[in-house]
């Protein structure tokens, strides 16, 4: 069993879990709205709704994926004889700054343990929950101002591409959207003589793109010497 175990926290394929766990959620969430939300919810409540649960499951999950990391990093840890000492080690060489001001967190046993698990688990989690909150509230923001350009669907949309696309896939969600936007804008304006572009449709495949291929994406475009 601890061979098992230690076998799935070693292989590389664990990273592509939230790949394929969003993709398969944008897949499911796509079919419902487009096959029966984008149809007959007129005023977009029901699509709120749906888009604002699909938001919670994202925050579970990558809460738990975290907790797992961890779990895992512990586990094996634990069951090497040197690698054991770092759980109950306290964080000695970190920058002075930080020591003095948090020594009663680090400085303690296990310090160096719950400073690697932060460092490595956790601060993609908040990164990813401060850009995609922010992101929801600026399309809040730009709902009050012009409702016909968005809706509250839309806004809650948006959170749930930056959950799924994390940190840093969230630059490649952001600059995929805004070049989605200006394409379906440039076609619509030029081809079907609309004035307004909507933002579901580019948000979607934005959020779709980046939750599916950023790991790829990421390491193409050199991204990855921002992941925490």
């Amino acid at each position: 069993m601890n061979s098992i175990l230690s076998q799935i926290f070693l292989s590389s394929a664990i990273g592509y879990v939230p790949e394929i766990f969003f993709g398969i959620l944008f897949i499911l969430g796509g079919l419902k709205y487009y096959l029966k939300f984008k149809r007959e919810d007129s005023d977009g409540t029901n699509a709120s709704k749906f888009f604002g649960n699909l938001a919670l499951i994202a925050v579970g999950f990558k809460i738990l994926y975290a907790v797992f990391l961890t779990w895992g990093q512990y586990f094996l840890w634990k069951g090497g004889r040197v690698s054991s000492v770092l759980l109950t080690e306290s964080l000695h060489k970190i920058p002075a700054d930080f020591a003095n001001s948090l020594p009663w967190l680090f400085d303690v046993k296990g310090g160096y343990f719950l400073f690697y698990s932060l460092n490595h688990f956790w601060l993609e989690v908040l990164i990813t929950l401060v850009l995609s909150f922010a992101f929801y509230f600026i399309f809040v923001s730009l709902r009050k101002k012009n409702p016909r350009f968005l809706t509250v669907a839309d806004a809650r949309l948006g959170l749930l591409g930056g959950l799924s696309a994390g940190w840093p896939g969230f630059v490649v969600f952001f600059v995929l959207f805004l070049l989605f936007f200006l394409i379906s804008g440039l076609y619509r304006q030029l081809i079907l003589k609309e004035e307004y572009t909507p933002v579901t449709d580019p948000l979607f495949a934005a959020a779709f793109v980046s939750a599916v291929f950023g790991f790829w994406l990421i390491n193409f475009l050199g991204l990855s010497v921002l992941k925490a």
